[in-house]
């Protein structure tokens, strides 16, 4: 998310100076010039140093990696402090930034709508008993500071606004998030890639992978169940070999039409299982190795592709997702979800991620009988079925 960040201020005209704190290891290639530690090597003096650090505005970082780095709080004043995919942050993680009196302000950036913070305690356990507690609606440790503040000021416009203009997804992608869980408010704002069309002329059209590809912004693909005695506990392998024809059919479809494409930087792939991860991996490898890909792609490629949880991918997007939901069993179905009931409406946070992580494309993998036993899940197919 990090990474995220500095790639939008790239964007900004006047480009920004900025710093980003954090290992190399953690920080892509492309802003490694950016970090502290790459930025004061040829420094001999402290007083280089302080300096750095006093004449850049924008300094970018994780809330850990901000925390650890106090001294920046002694050396240079702050107007204001941005906190991004704040719902996902516990109180104890905010305190040694929101208590530092070198900030002015602060402003937090998030939607509770989609995945909270990631607790491993049970909810039981994590229960707050304090009546004094209580009244500041500290209910559960479990739940995030921008959750509780909008709970208790949601009706105040002066401190609570809501983000009506989303500048990622195109309509036909945003409609279900924003009919299911925003109430229909959520709007474009109009970017390129919201209202071109998918101008993808040439494909086989004997090939019904292909022209999903060229003619679908966003469509559901019914999987057969694998028989009894094929069926393994968190992987699907015939969804896996699926999904690795759409990786297939994209190549082959964007490369008919001459269109550019980085396959590891524009489609990604979301799946909920950790073994399924694997078996998708090895599945794009095959091919790959098979030449299916083109000769450009290499088994390798596999890996270069980000083919992870949602709950990993929170924070990330690409022009083209594959959703694969992967299960088999009825029993799995409560993998898939994370429902919780906010105000008027019932929010699957997991499934809103995952189906809001696409800006051109997204296509969604299943069994259609066992993933409508999920009142959610049979809208959703019900959705692609009409969209265009």
């Amino acid at each position: 998310a990090v990474d995220e960040i500095c790639s939008m201020l790239d964007t900004i005209g006047t480009n920004p100076d900025y710093v980003r704190l954090g290992r190399e290891l953690s920080c892509s290639p492309q802003f490694r010039d950016h970090l502290f530690a790459k930025r004061i090597a040829d420094m001999p003096k402290r007083q280089d140093v302080i300096n750095l650090v006093q004449r850049t505005s924008i300094f970018v970082s994780t809330v850990s990696s901000m925390s650890t780095h106090s001294a920046l709080f002694h050396l240079k004043h702050f107007h204001v402090a941005i906190f991004d995919e704040a719902s996902q942050i516990l109180e104890p993680q905010l305190l040694p930034i929101l208590t530092s009196p070198a900030i002015d302000s602060f402003i937090m950036i998030g939607d509770h709508k989609q995945l909270p913070a990631v607790v491993v305690q049970d909810e039981d356990k994590s229960a707050v008993q304090s009546p004094m507690l209580h009244q500041i609606g500290l209910t559960n440790c479990r739940n995030s500071f921008f959750e509780r503040l909008y709970e208790q000021n949601r009706a105040n416009p002066d401190i609570v606004s809501m983000l009506y203009h989303q500048g990622r997804m195109h309509p036909a992608i945003a409609d279900f998030a924003s009919q299911a869980f925003y109430e229909s408010l959520l709007q474009p704002v109009g970017l390129p890639h919201q209202t071109e069309q998918l101008n993808l002329p040439i494909y086989d059209r004997d090939n019904h992978i292909e022209t999903l590809v060229a003619t679908s912004r966003c469509t559901f693909i019914n999987v057969p169940r694998p028989a009894v005695e094929d069926r393994l506990p968190k992987a699907n392998i015939l969804e896996a070999r699926m999904i690795a024809q759409i990786v297939k059919a994209v190549v082959s479809v964007y490369g008919q039409n001459s269109k550019e494409l980085n396959l590891a930087k524009a489609l990604g792939i979301i799946v909920p299982f950790r073994r399924q991860i694997t078996t998708v991996r090895t599945e794009i490898a095959n091919l790959a190795a098979d030449g299916q890909l083109g000769p450009q792609y290499t088994a390798s490629i596999a890996n270069d592709m980000l083919i992870d949880t949602v709950e990993r991918y929170q924070g990330s997007q690409r022009d083209i997702i594959i959703y694969g939901t992967t299960i088999t069993q009825s029993y799995e179905l409560d993998n898939l979800s994370n429902l919780v009931r906010i105000a008027s409406t019932s929010v699957d946070r997991k499934l809103n991620v995952a189906v809001t992580r696409a800006r051109k494309q997204m296509f969604i993998l299943g069994n259609e009988q066992l993933l409508s036993a999920n009142p959610v899940y049979k809208r959703l197919i019900e959705y692609c079925k009409k969209c265009k």
